[in-house]
């Protein structure tokens, strides 16, 4: 099932230009599901021209064989379902151009574009989650937690005061005898952060109590005794993230950036720190 789901999803890649959403979704079913659309996309499987689900991880083995016989079963099914044969050559492999690791650069072009006008409230507060949690591969629990006192800099760069990871991710620091670390914020993502400091005081200083302390505030008046200038919440964070996905989607066709914040902690983990996965989703440890 989830081959068919990817032979599904590349032929509406293909037949969109890109991974783009927007594009994706100006795609119609009968423009997609017909003899000539699927024939064209077959052959681009045969060309090698079809991308692999993810990004390949150092610590997993290669592929299997049932996997790679999953992949040509999905192509035989998607044929039949318009009638054609599988081309002679996709019935003992399907190549596949590996998928990029480009999750990592899409959230610093994501950040880059959000944070250009820096009075968007609500851009610049995505665009310094973004920066936040490439630096930690935080959740948006954790995310939400986050206090402005957290932030810190040293030595002419900026932190995030984290749980220590054993080893250390090579952008991360401890101090002698201390029982908590230091995520570098990555240079290129200080402005938006610091974009998000001045308009957060901005929203403090309208809230008739004391500073909240979080990091991350609302923007909005969430019910009439919760004023704007309240600690967001996760469900705030994930919405808000749509958002600015959805913008970043129209202003820019090339953009990919992943719609779930959960799909982007995973990227950082993985190929910044390291960090393996299980099957169901769950950390398990550092790669060797």
């Amino acid at each position: 099932m989830a081959q068919r789901e990817w032979a599904l999803m590349s032929a509406l890649e293909f037949h969109a230009g890109g991974k783009n959403p927007l594009q994706m979704a100006r795609v119609k079913i009968r423009d997609l599901i017909s003899p000539e659309a699927i024939s064209q996309v077959l052959a681009a499987a045969e060309a090698g021209k079809l991308r692999a689900r993810a990004a390949p991880v150092p610590s997993r083995p290669g592929e299997s064989l049932a996997a790679r016989n999953a992949r040509i079963a999905s192509f035989r099914w998607l044929a039949k379902q318009v009638g054609i044969r599988l081309p002679r050559n996709l019935t003992a492999e399907v190549p596949l151009r590996p998928a990029e690791r480009d999750q990592l650069a899409q959230i610093r072009l994501a950040v880059d574009e959000l944070a250009a006008d820096r009075t968007d409230l609500y851009r610049v507060r995505s665009a310094s989650v973004l920066v936040a949690l490439y630096a930690t591969g935080w959740s948006t629990t954790n995310l939400c937690a986050t206090a402005v006192d957290d932030l810190g800099s040293s030595h002419g760069h900026w932190h995030i005061r984290v749980d220590p990871l054993d080893p250390l991710p090579e952008t991360w620091s401890q101090p002698d005898g201390a029982d908590w670390a230091e995520a570098k914020i990555p240079d290129w993502g200080v402005p938006a952060l610091t974009a998000w400091l001045q308009l957060r005081t901005k929203l403090v200083e309208r809230l008739d109590g004391s500073d909240p302390k979080a990091l991350w505030l609302s923007a909005v008046t969430n019910r009439p005794d919760v004023p704007p200038g309240m600690p967001l919440k996760p469900r705030g964070m994930v919405r808000s993230h749509l958002k600015a996905c959805g913008w970043l989607w129209a202003h820019d066709p090339n953009c990919t950036l992943a719609p779930s914040l959960e799909t982007l902690r995973r990227a950082v983990h993985i190929h910044r720190f390291g960090v393996r996965f299980s099957d169901n989703g769950e950390a398990v440890g550092l790669m060797k």
